[in-house]
């Protein structure tokens, strides 16, 4: 029969996947999806609709890059971040040139719709 493959090889179909790879597309996809519920269950409706709205758009194209970052934005507090959103309070100089950017255009863009 042939000797045992290495735990972190699969055969399937003629076709070898090495499993690490696979791991870490779903530790992603898991991470990924993670965001997205924090980011639309923020605890008010104006935080959904805002960041819930951003992310949701953006989903797909997350750059795991940015996860580190895009967490550390969902850990403020939401009347900072609808405050900021909104212009009712300055946004700090640690969230710019970030993600919170793409956000606050996001938000920008489809407020004028």
């Amino acid at each position: 029969r042939g000797s045992v493959p290495p735990p972190f090889w699969a055969f399937r179909g003629g076709v070898c996947l090495h499993l690490r790879n696979v791991v870490v597309l779903l530790d992603i996809d898991a991470r990924r999806k993670r965001i997205l519920y924090r980011a639309t269950h923020r605890g008010t409706k104006e935080a959904d609709v805002m960041i819930g709205g951003f992310f949701s758009a953006v989903f797909a194209e997350l750059d795991p890059a940015e996860f580190d970052q895009i967490e550390q934005l969902l850990d403020e507090p939401d009347p900072d971040l609808v405050n900021w959103l909104l212009g009712r309070a300055v946004v700090p100089d640690r969230w710019r040139g970030t993600i919170y950017d793409r956000l606050e255009r996001h938000v920008r863009d489809t407020a004028a719709l």
